[in-house]
Formats: C-alpha cells, structure tokens, sequence
C-alpha cells in the first residue's frame, strides 16, 4: 500500500519524459500588441500569440495564462481556457482582446498623447497537455 503512491507519481513524470521525447515543442511568441477600440471608460488592447508547431501533427493549445504590462505598471492578469488547435507544420495568431479601463492606463496615457506609444511587457505560459512553455516580450504599443 505504501509503494501505490511513489509509482503513480514516477508514473506521470515518466509520461511527461515521454512525451517531451516524442513532441517536439513547440515555439511560442508574441506576434503583436495594438490598441483595437478606444472609447469613453477605455481601451480593447489585441494582443496576437503566434504558437508555431514544429510537429507533423496538430497540437492543442489547452490554456493561455498571460500578465500585461504597460508603462511599467501591471494593467491585467487571466487566462485564456478557450483552446484552439495548431495544424502540424504551421503557425497560428491566437488573438486575445484585453479590455482595460482608463483608470488602469492613467500613467500610460501621457505617453500615448506625447508620442503616441507606451511601452509594454507580456509575460505567461501556453499549455499543450503535458507540455508548458513561458513566453516574456518586451515593446513599443502603438496608438492607431
């Protein structure tokens, strides 16, 4: 009874070990960062997530977990639990719409009216079964 335990655990890093032989990870970055719609209380941010699967079979893309950053101060934190597909050998924009207020863009809206960019950060982890992979980027937000 005592051993049941130990085994399930070397059990499921064993599968993790082999699945990470098996798939070939994929490659996750940050395809673009816009203001999509700006109206009175605030702002649709897109940011684009190109996920480029290097397999010959097609990965699913389970969750999303994302913080954005803008003008140095933390204006969201979620996750995207949506999943979406990626076909062997190509690449995909997942797009995730961010709406944020004003009030949490107020250091940032300065930048925006003097030069019409701020700077951002996005950092998280995509999560294809067994298989997580952070991303962090850095960058210029343009105003359209």
């Amino acid at each position: 009874m005592k051993w049941i335990l130990p085994l399930c655990v070397l059990a499921l890093a064993g599968c993790s070990s082999l699945a990470k032989s098996i798939i070939q990870e994929p490659k996750v970055s940050l395809a673009h960062v816009n203001i999509q719609k700006v109206d009175m209380k605030g702002a649709t941010i897109g940011i684009g997530v190109a996920v480029e699967n290097p397999n010959p079979f097609a990965l699913r893309l389970d969750a999303l977990k994302y913080k954005l950053d803008v003008g140095g101060k933390q204006i969201t934190e979620s996750q995207l639990t949506e999943g979406a597909e990626v076909r062997g050998h190509q690449t995909q924009v997942i797009e995730i719409p961010v709406p944020v207020k004003f009030q949490d863009l107020y250091s940032s809206v300065l930048d925006f009216m003097q030069k019409t960019t701020s700077e951002y950060r996005i950092t998280g982890e995509a999560r294809f079964g067994l298989l997580t992979i952070p991303f962090d980027k850095t960058g210029d937000m343009k105003l359209r």
